[in-house]
């Protein structure tokens, strides 16, 4: 609220976040809280870069998330989407998607959230080895919709790279 009000942030309520998160089991609220500071902090919040990450670093090693790699993902996820959104670190924000693919490489979502800002990124090739990954986890043919327009997207992507590869450079006239 603070941040929002545009007011200071006392550096006890920094610590005391940190210390919660480092010390207790990371609960689905705590990970919904995280969210909801990234949502702010998109908008008219203000949190020094330092303190976000001190406050994440310290969800990273929370007693019991190893043992969730659901919860790890969607930790890494937000995070991910602070670096993209907030930050404005696009490659950061990849490498944080992909430690959420790794983390729970069964779980659609997260690929799809990698393939998607791959896309954006202009790595067209790297988004289309992992749709085929996605494509692999859809074995009995439940996840046909959820794959469909991620295919779609990808297939105009490399349409689109193959366009601009046809159009010879501009040359100068003497």
């Amino acid at each position: 609220l603070s941040g929002k009000l545009h007011r200071p942030i006392r550096e006890a309520w920094v610590a005391s976040a940190a210390h919660k998160l480092a010390t207790t089991p990371l609960t689905p609220s705590d990970v919904g809280a995280l969210k909801s500071l990234v949502n702010c902090l998109q908008s008219d919040c203000r949190l020094a870069p330092a303190d976000v990450r001190r406050i994440f670093q310290a969800a990273f090693h929370a007693p019991n998330l190893e043992r969730m790699p659901g919860r790890e993902a969607n930790l890494l996820t937000v995070y991910g989407q602070y670096e993209l959104n907030v930050r404005h670190d696009f490659v950061s924000g990849a490498r944080l998607f992909r430690r959420a693919v790794t983390v729970a490489p069964g779980d659609a979502q997260y690929r799809i959230n990698l393939i998607n800002l791959l896309l954006v990124m202009g790595k067209v090739p790297a988004a289309s080895r992992e749709l085929a990954a996605l494509r692999a986890l859809n074995r009995f043919g439940t996840l046909t919709d959820v794959i469909a327009p991620v295919a779609r997207d990808v297939e105009r992507a490399r349409r689109a790279e193959t366009g601009r590869k046809r159009i010879a450079p501009p040359t100068r006239s003497p």
